[in-house]
Parts: C-alpha cells; sequence; structure tokens
C-alpha cells in the first residue's frame, strides 16, 4: 500500500520548483522516504510524509544519508507518533493542546470561532501533519523552518496560533462559510508577522502547557540550567484522558511551572529565543467551599 501510495504522491509532489521535476531528484527522495519507513518500522506512510522529505534533500542534494538523518531527526521531534498507523488519538490530543493555547493567547478569537463551530479539526490537520509544507511554498516553508528547528516540540503549535492572530481580522466578526474561505489562500498571508507573533506566544506560555502523553520531549527541555531543575521535585501536571483533554476549555500548567514562574520570572524555561520576563504574576488556587472553609483556600500575589 505505502509503495502505491508513494507512486501517486511523489510525482505531483511541489512540481512547481524545477528541482523537482526531474526523475533522478524524484528517485532520491523515494529513496530516503522508503529508508525512513524501513528506519521506522512502526510508523506508517501517510500523504505529506514526502514533502515533509523534500526541503531536508534540496539541501543536501549530494549527501543522501545526511537528507535522511535531518528528516529522522525533524520527524521525531515535530512529528512524533503523527505517522502511527491508527494515528486519531495523537492528532487529536495535539489539536485540542492547540486550541486550549489559543484560549489561553487570544481567548476573544477562540470564542468566536468555537460560537461558529469552526474547529482545528476542519484548518489545522494538513499544517501540523506535514508542518505546513503543504500550504506553504518551499522557499517560504524553509524560512519558517530555519525559526522552528531553534525552538521545542511546540512551536509549531505556536505558529499556528500566530496564522490565526495575524489573520484575526478577518476572522473575528466572519461567520463559518466566510472563515472557510478567507483560510483557501495562503499566498496572501504575511509569513514574517506569523513568526513575530508564533515567538510572542512562545515567549509567553508555560511549557506544561504543551505537555503531551504521546510527546514527553517538552519535560526533557523544560529546566536547561542546573538551578532550575530544583523544581523536578513539585508535582507535575496531571495526565487527563483525551476526553478530559477535550472537555476542557482553559489549559492546565504544572505546579513545576507556577513555583519556577513566580520564583524566577521567566514564562517559558529554557527558550531558544529570548526569556521573557514577567512584570506582574498572580497565582490563584481554587478549592471547594468545604476546603475554603477549613482554610485549604490560599491566593498568592506577586508583583515586581
Amino acid at each position: 500500500v505505502s509503495d502505491k501510495q508513494i507512486d501517486v504522491d511523489l510525482p505531483r509532489c511541489h512540481q512547481y520548483e524545477q528541482l523537482m521535476t526531474s526523475s533522478h531528484t524524484k528517485a532520491k527522495l523515494k529513496r530516503i522516504v522508503k529508508a525512513w519507513l524501513y528506519h521506522n518500522s512502526s510508523l506508517v506512510y501517510w500523504q505529506g510524509l514526502d514533502s515533509l522529505a523534500v526541503p531536508f534533500l534540496l539541501k543536501n542534494m549530494t549527501d543522501e544519508a545526511l537528507a535522511f538523518a535531518s528528516f529522522n531527526q525533524f520527524v521525531d521531534k515535530f512529528c512524533h507518533n503523527f505517522f502511527l498507523k491508527e494515528n486519531c488519538s495523537v492528532m487529536n490530543e495535539y489539536l485540542a493542546i492547540f486550541s486550549q493555547l489559543l484560549v489561553f493567547h487570544d481567548p476573544e478569537l477562540a470564542r468566536h470561532l468555537s460560537d461558529i463551530n469552526f474547529k482545528a479539526e476542519l484548518y489545522a490537520i494538513p499544517w501540523f501533519l506535514t508542518m505546513f509544507s503543504h500550504v506553504l511554498s518551499l522557499h517560504t516553508l524553509c524560512h519558517l523552518w530555519d525559526t522552528l528547528i531553534l525552538g521545542s516540540s511546540y512551536f509549531p503549535m505556536c505558529f499556528g496560533v500566530g496564522i490565526l492572530m495575524s489573520t484575526r481580522s478577518n476572522l473575528v466578526g466572519n461567520d463559518f462559510n466566510q472563515c472557510i474561505l478567507n483560510f483557501s489562500n495562503f499566498s496572501e498571508i504575511d509569513i514574517n508577522q506569523c513568526l513575530t507573533n508564533a515567538i510572542s506566544v512562545y515567549n509567553r506560555t508555560p511549557p506544561s502547557i504543551a505537555e503531551q502523553n504521546y510527546d514527553k520531549s517538552i519535560l526533557l527541555l523544560r529546566y536547561p540550567c542546573e538551578e532550575e531543575r530544583r523544581f523536578w521535585n513539585l508535582p507535575g501536571r496531571n495526565q487527563l484522558k483525551l476526553n478530559e483533554l477535550q472537555q476542557e476549555i482553559c489549559p492546565r500548567i504544572s505546579c513545576q511551572d507556577a513555583f519556577r514562574i513566580v520564583e524566577t520570572q521567566e514564562i517559558c524555561g529554557g527558550n531558544k529565543f529570548m526569556i521573557k520576563k514577567c512584570h506582574s504574576i498572580k497565582i490563584v488556587l481554587f478549592r471547594s467551599k468545604h476546603k475554603y472553609q477549613h482554610k485549604f483556600g490560599i491566593i498568592i500575589q506577586y508583583r515586581n
């Protein structure tokens, strides 16, 4: 099945790029994709995997081994388990976290999209499954990926939020059909503005918000500094079942992140772009009426 689908996809993969029209290049691409499938025997070919491999091939035309190794590392970091045979749970979890991230950074826009039933499943799956390679030209894609690879595995979610924020004026106030039309033409999107928005979102996102059951790499990257590793002794974020995650509108953060933010005044631990200092931090812990009466309720406020 994979061979047949690959043979169907390769002749149409980025055909506007002159190098991709060559049979020699297509043969190289097929070898890289087949090598990836052999190397990752638990994963399968999904449409779009070939597009993910193209940038690495074109940058390493004389070294297929390096192209394969780069491609393999990229997919493992940013598309972890996306290419499982049964990937619905993985993709649904990713989209649920993405939706919560939008709520965290732009609740008004998130509320409007929810009201018109404009769900992430309708537009964001091609974004993340192919890391935007199906919606952006190769030139623009490489510009994005130059920044993408510097961030953590959840930076693509931040870029997705950045896209929505940059097209905000075309979304808020419009109905479902108009929003669909606005997403049909990516050529009008300002990629630099999207990246600026994405970096801002990344700087203001506690890493535990993006924590996934299917990808634990965020945990490993959260506290790169020795002085911050003491927060590991605090409770992490409770692992939610998929249906629980989908039902919750607002994201959760871990105790580790909460206390780290208060103490260090840095929202995004281990940020590759910039450490964002906070001007004011407030933590409110809610308890039931019964627990509150027994003095379990507490409000912590911090100001610079």
